[in-house]
């Protein structure tokens, strides 16, 4: 009976070093029909900062040398980029609440450890805050205009929006005009 129990779990542990290919030779439908709605992949949430101190939120769609297109609520809105002060990209969502939830659960349950508490519940807050405060902290990625030309690998359409893009339209933000040169002091008359 040990021989078989043993036997059915090495089968089991096996059956985890099997893999299957897929098979990317044979095309599975006519991906040149499929519509942009079908395609389930999306930009990363973004945040995008303006000279003026405006603000535009949304999904990033595309980024070309000129223009950083952004799909809110209301529409597509095209941004200058000589116009963007800041992009700050939500990689992930960091659930550190629930990580400070977990590490509060943990401390509590010291309170069975006896006089041992004075070492367990420490080590609940020495590990759980810090790895709590750190998932809240890099879960954004934040980037200036110098840098704004690497947002593409964060963006729906990496290579740039395609011409069949018929998403809600807005109209494009006009470019960022300089300031005119103060008016010359002329000095009082005598």
């Amino acid at each position: 009976m040990r021989r078989a129990g043993m036997a059915l779990v090495t089968v089991v542990m096996l059956t985890g070093c099997v893999r299957g290919e897929l098979d990317r030779s044979v095309s599975h439908g006519n991906p040149a029909h499929a519509a942009l709605e079908d395609v389930p992949v999306n930009g990363f949430p973004v945040d995008v900062e303006l000279y003026e101190g405006d603000s535009v939120s949304g999904e990033l769609l595309a980024v070309d040398d000129t223009t950083v297109s952004v799909l809110t609520k209301t529409g597509t809105r095209w941004i200058a980029k000589n116009n963007v002060s800041k992009v700050s990209v939500k990689l992930y969502a960091s659930h550190a609440w629930e990580l400070v939830g977990w590490t509060a659960l943990g401390v509590v349950s010291t309170l069975s450890h006896g006089y041992f508490l004075i070492f367990t519940a420490p080590a609940w807050l020495l590990i759980g805050l810090p790895t709590a405060a750190a998932s809240g902290a890099s879960n954004h990625l934040h980037v200036d205009q110098s840098h704004a030309a690497y947002l593409w690998q964060f963006a729906r359409f990496p290579a740039g929006l395609p011409p069949a893009w018929r998403g809600p339209v807005q109209p494009p933000l006009p470019p960022l005009q300089p300031d005119p040169p103060p008016a010359p002091i002329e000095p009082p008359a005598p």
